[in-house]
């Protein structure tokens, strides 16, 4: 057990800042629990206007269907 925490720390001690910001970012942008049920790459709404938009029609014409 000793081991396993003083790794967690060496690794802890390596992450930087822009680490940081670039974690922020992507989990801003990717829906990974909508992606998994979906098996393929998912973007939040509220990320691009236009998106939101593709996504909204695309859902009402399946449900037209």
């Amino acid at each position: 057990m000793r081991y396993f925490v003083g790794n967690f720390f060496q690794i802890a001690d390596c992450i930087t800042e822009e680490m940081q910001q670039i974690d922020y970012c992507i989990n801003r942008i990717i829906d990974f629990k909508e992606a998994e049920v979906q098996n393929t790459f998912v973007v939040k709404h509220g990320v691009d206007e236009d998106l939101d938009r593709c996504k909204y029609k695309n859902q009402h014409f399946i449900s037209f269907i």
